[in-house]
């Protein structure tokens, strides 16, 4: 009997723990299927890709092999090592314990590769950048610990002693899910410039940032809500294994629709502006040295377009968004 008293929570329940395992591991496979098609797809597709990035996908997909084989393992030591042992099903395998670090790793670097592009598009925003590092960063700090904890502690009477770390793991984590998804869509809608080709790229980047926010968001608030209802389960271990496929094929989406973007974006900078802007703006440039060469007053110039938001641009609004959107898909 543990001095925190008696552990008011039943483990040794089939359906509520290995039951639970083995549906979980069963749908994280086939995630995992998904995962490694998105992994050879990228290597084959973007290799003039930089060597962080490149290396960075490398090591969410190994984080996410090992964590599938870590499952693997923990089912082999309940079903087959263990079999009948019904005692065994109070103590938390170190194979279960360790995916909570693991998925916290994969997920802050996930998170930081979203941070950049929150920065690129916010106009280097740090305080903005810096708060979704920061959010990212405790909440690895949060599940290494919780796993910390699970290995040094692995009977389940005393989960109590780090039962308090968990909800704010996973809360923290919806909520850097649901900042960096709101910071995205609100700087790509500020970006349209009211050409109707331009505009549609933008909103179909939009609805891919929502539905991957949302996703990875849905998830994360899942095992929050299963924390809390269902500690005494292994359904909160569950719910981490699927976490962390949700996220890297959320990585591995957001960087393998990045060729299909920028052909679309090819096509409309030659027929809708330069053939058009271009030549105005060279044009009236021209004008304007000879005309100050000569030394005539060279008379105003027009004011820069507003758009619906209140920004100023240029006749070369539709390149200036392009080039905006393009650097959002890199």
């Amino acid at each position: 009997m543990s001095d925190l008293g008696e552990f008011p929570y039943t483990y040794a329940v089939p359906h509520k723990t290995l039951g639970v395992l083995l549906v979980a591991l069963t749908v994280s496979s086939s995630i995992y299927g998904v995962t490694c098609v998105q992994a050879v797809q990228y290597y084959r597709r973007y290799t003039s890709d930089s060597a962080v990035l490149k290396v960075s996908v490398a090591v969410v997909w190994a984080l996410e092999t090992l964590n599938q084989g870590l499952t693997m393992f923990s089912l082999y030591h309940y079903l087959v090592r263990d079999r009948g042992n019904m005692e065994a099903l109070s103590y938390t395998e170190w194979s279960l314990a360790v995916p909570s670090g693991t998925n916290g790793l994969a997920a802050s670097i996930i998170q930081f590769f979203f941070a950049y592009r929150v920065y690129i598009m916010s106009d280097r925003n740090l305080h903005l950048t810096g708060s979704v590092c920061v959010m990212s960063v405790t909440q690895f700090a949060v599940s290494f610990a919780v796993m910390v904890q699970s290995i040094r502690f692995p009977a389940a009477i005393d989960y109590r002693r780090f039962e308090h770390l968990v909800p704010p793991c996973f809360a923290i984590t919806a909520a850097t899910d649901v900042l960096i998804t709101v910071s995205l869509c609100y700087y790509l809608q500020i970006r349209k410039s009211g050409l109707e080709k331009t505009d549609g790229v933008v909103n179909r980047l939009t609805l891919l940032t929502i539905n991957n926010g949302i996703l990875s968001s849905a998830v994360a608030l899942t095992a929050f809500v299963c924390q809390l209802a269902a500690s005494g389960t292994m359904l909160p271990f569950a719910m981490c294994f699927l976490l962390g496929k949700v996220y890297t094929n959320t990585l591995l989406s957001s960087l393998n629709s990045r060729s299909s973007t920028r052909k679309r974006l090819s096509r409309l900078i030659p027929m809708e502006i330069l053939s058009s802007d271009q030549r105005r703006f060279s044009r009236d440039k021209t004008s304007s040295e000879c005309n100050t060469s000569q030394g005539s007053t060279v008379p105003p110039q027009p004011e820069p377009r507003t758009n619906n938001y209140g920004s100023g641009y240029s006749m070369f609004d539709g390149l200036y968004i392009t080039r905006e959107v393009e650097t959002f898909t890199r």
